[in-house]
């Protein structure tokens, strides 16, 4: 076998903002499994969660609409984060990178030869996510290389196939792998993480961390964007959760 760990990816995307001053930013979200051992469990495990609920698959958009499910599920789904100590990377790219010279130069030293134009903003976000991976990872304690990646956009599995590299650029990962939830319901993970995420991005204050968000009780959301608070600062307590910093890694 050729790899030894898995990532599972999802995106989102979390639109400009000019009267706030924000920019768009893409945001990709891993889980990741250091010991391909847990999966059964893991698998099984979500099998009894979508029972218990009532469902045959999970999407957090639509699962966490509903409050009579939501509190539970989110629950049951960080909790298989902390039973089997998932790592979860989060990493972010701001298209008005793409003008910064630093980017540009990172990509011409590189030993890749990339198929895009370097205007592509969905493409250059993948690009510096894998390699932003292929960097941090081999530091946890975990680590068990290589790792395999699993996305559910065909989208980034072609761009990564047209990634012609020699295999020492990004040696840590072995290959991307398409594929959707109720095949692989750990995505289903990434999707929960990403929701989390979103929320909690949106709710933050323009000067301050998750500590300063304050909810307006008056608000239809406010309990679900305390919950997603709650959870991230538990996965943060168990140190799972890491952001990756583009300009600190790479540069």
């Amino acid at each position: 076998m050729s790899f030894n760990s898995l990532l599972f990816t999802d995106e989102i995307e979390i639109e400009a903002n000019k009267q706030q001053n924000q920019n768009l930013v893409i945001y990709f979200n891993g889980i990741y499994i250091d010991d391909l051992s847990k999966l059964p469990s893991i698998k099984t495990d979500f099998e009894l969660i979508l029972e218990k609920v009532g469902k045959k698959g999970f999407h957090a958009h639509k699962a966490y609409k509903n409050k009579a499910d939501s509190k539970l599920l989110m629950q049951l789904m960080t909790t298989i984060i902390l039973k089997y100590e998932l790592h979860w990377f989060s990493f972010p790219f701001v298209k008005e990178w793409l003008t910064d010279s630093r980017l540009n130069t990172y990509m011409e030293n590189d030993e890749i030869t990339v198929p895009f134009k370097k205007s592509n903003y969905r493409a250059s976000a993948f690009y510096f996510y894998l390699h932003c991976i292929n960097e941090r990872i081999k530091y946890l304690p975990s680590f068990s290389p290589k790792v395999r990646l699993y996305s559910d956009k065909d989208t980034y599995i072609r761009l990564y196939h047209g990634f012609e590299h020699d295999g020492n650029t990004l040696n840590n990962i072995e290959k991307i792998i398409g594929s959707k939830g109720k095949d692989e319901p750990i995505l289903y993970l990434a999707d929960h993480v990403g929701y989390l995420f979103r929320k909690v991005k949106l709710a933050l204050p323009k000067e301050g961390g998750i500590n300063q968000i304050k909810i307006n009780p008056s608000d239809k959301d406010s309990e679900l964007i305390y919950d997603c608070v709650k959870h991230i600062k538990i996965i943060n307590s168990k140190k799972l959760f890491h952001y990756l910093d583009f300009w600190n890694i790479l540069t």
